[in-house]
C-alpha cells in the first residue's frame, strides 16, 4: 500500500517517516542528500546516519558511531552494518525499534560527527 505521495505505509516506512522528522526538526545544522542509494544526514558535511532498504524491502537505519559504544549498541539491539562494520556503522531495522531508542543512538551517531568537525573524536573534556 501507498501512500498519496507514492511512500510506502508500511510500520517501517512509517517509523522511518518520524525519525526523519525527528532529525529534521530536533538536530541543528542537518542536510541530507542521497549517498551510496540511501538518504543520508549530515552535520556539517560528516555522514552520521542514513534510510535505506534491504532486500526484503525493510527499512533500515544506518549509524555511525564511535568504537567505544559499538558493543553498548550491540547489547541494545543494533548489528554491524555489512558494508561499513569496521569504520563504525551499525544498522537497525526501523520496524523491530520504538522511535525513541532509534533517536537515542541516530544522536549518538550526530554527536559523533560533530565531534570529527571539532577534532575532538568525540572526547568530552
Amino acid at each position: 500500500m501507498t501512500s498519496k505521495d507514492g511512500r510506502a505505509t508500511s510500520a517501517d516506512a512509517a517509523a522511518a517517516d518520524l525519525l526523519r522528522k525527528r532529525i529534521e526538526q530536533r538536530l541543528p545544522g542537518v542536510t541530507t542528500r542521497p549517498m551510496f542509494g540511501y538518504q543520508c544526514y549530515l552535520v556539517q558535511g560528516k555522514f552520521f546516519a542514513g534510510f535505506g532498504k534491504r532486500r526484503g524491502g525493510e527499512q533500515t537505519i544506518i549509524i555511525r558511531l564511535p568504537k567505544d559504544l559499538q558493543s553498548r549498541a550491540v547489547a541494545a539491539g543494533l548489528r554491524p552494518f555489512r558494508h561499513g562494520a569496521r569504520a563504525g556503522w551499525m544498522e537497525m531495522d526501523c520496524k523491530s525499534t520504538k522511535g525513541d531508542d532509534a533517536f537515542v543512538w541516530i544522536r549518538k551517531g550526530y554527536d559523533y560527527a560533530a565531534s570529527l568537525v571539532r577534532g575532538d573524536n568525540g572526547r568530552r573534556g
